[in-house]
């Protein structure tokens, strides 16, 4: 007979932060990723939402992105028995914007986004959510923010602020399936209002 006591079972609270705290997710400092995007009629209010409203008219169409990424730190938090992982990482993306009149329009943009990874159900499925913010730049402008503004001085830099979902395998962490959005604005410094798109893509982590 064995003289060590019986180990006390766990409480739903010490499962969830054992699900939380161990789980790594996807490894690299580098990611490549295409994603194809629909230009949208949706304001900053409609994220929270998730209110989506193709934009009809000349300015409707497309976008293609590419973008590459670099993470330049992880933090390493432990807070109330979990720990925590985030990262900060630098994206550089190249967006192709196929308009309905003006034909073909490439945009860039440049900034930095902040990605959580720690989720409770990552070993089902490993996700992680990421925001982020910097500058764009296109000329000329989109047709679709002449669209939406007319009469107004639109301007060919804007704030870039991508949102961005992922989803992947636990047994393929680093490809992973992305929802994403993306919006441009002015923040009243370039000009007033912007442009979204919303979209779906592929990134590959390594």
């Amino acid at each position: 007979m064995s003289d060590s006591p019986e180990e006390k079972p766990k409480t739903t609270r010490e499962r969830i932060l054992d699900v939380v705290s161990t789980t790594e997710g996807s490894t690299g400092k580098w990611s490549f990723e295409f994603g194809v995007g629909v230009i949208s009629d949706n304001v900053p209010s409609d994220y929270l939402s998730f209110n989506f409203k193709p934009l009809e008219g000349p300015g409707s169409g497309r976008t293609y992105n590419i973008t590459v990424a670099r993470t330049l730190t992880e933090f390493d938090w432990r807070l109330w028995g979990v720990h925590l992982r985030p990262q900060i990482e630098a994206p550089f993306r190249l967006t192709l914007v196929d308009q309905k009149v003006g034909g073909l329009l490439p945009d860039v943009n440049l900034g930095l986004a902040f990605r959580w990874r720690n989720w409770p159900w990552n070993r089902w499925l490993q996700t992680s959510f990421a925001v982020g913010c910097g500058l764009s730049y296109s000329s000329p402008v989109w047709t679709a923010d002449q669209q939406r503004h007319p009469g107004q001085h639109r301007s060919e830099v804007k704030f870039w602020m991508p949102m961005e979902f992922t989803f992947a395998l636990p047994k393929y962490p680093n490809y992973q399936l992305t929802a994403f959005g993306d919006h441009q604005s002015g923040g009243t410094l370039f000009d007033t209002g912007g442009v979204d798109a919303w979209g779906f893509g592929i990134r590959v982590v390594f």
